[in-house]
């Protein structure tokens, strides 16, 4: 089980790093989006990762935040919230595929050993 484990968290790894990797540059993380041509603004303006360095920025620099900071509450809450039911389908799918247990399986070896030494 946590080879599957290990493998899953390897693809998300990457998975995330292609998604993410793109979006550092089409944020206001470099640029203005305000010298961006029109449908690269707004969707630099909508980034989640332009509103979350728009928030840090204006902690760092003691500017009123505005909604910047809830803005990148709620996005990485949702994202959160989303890899969490991607993983549970893919766990799910995977116990799924499991054989079943073999007859006079009783759980795990260590509760099988506290069975057999605890007094009758």
């Amino acid at each position: 089980m946590s080879s599957f484990l290990a493998r899953i968290y390897a693809f998300n790894f990457f998975d995330r790093f292609i998604l993410i990797f793109p979006l550092t540059f089409v944020s206001s993380a470099f640029v203005p989006p305000e010298t961006m041509p029109g449908a690269l603004q707004w969707f630099a303006e909508w980034n989640p990762f332009s509103i979350t360095v728009n928030a840090i920025r204006a902690l760092f620099i003691g500017d009123p935040a505005g909604n910047s900071v809830w803005g990148a509450v709620a996005w990485s809450v949702d994202i959160a919230a989303l890899h969490h039911v991607c993983f549970r389908r893919i766990l799910q799918r995977h116990n799924e595929r499991l054989p079943a247990a073999p007859l006079g399986f009783q759980g795990d070896r260590e509760d099988s050993l506290d069975r057999a030494q605890s007094p009758r």
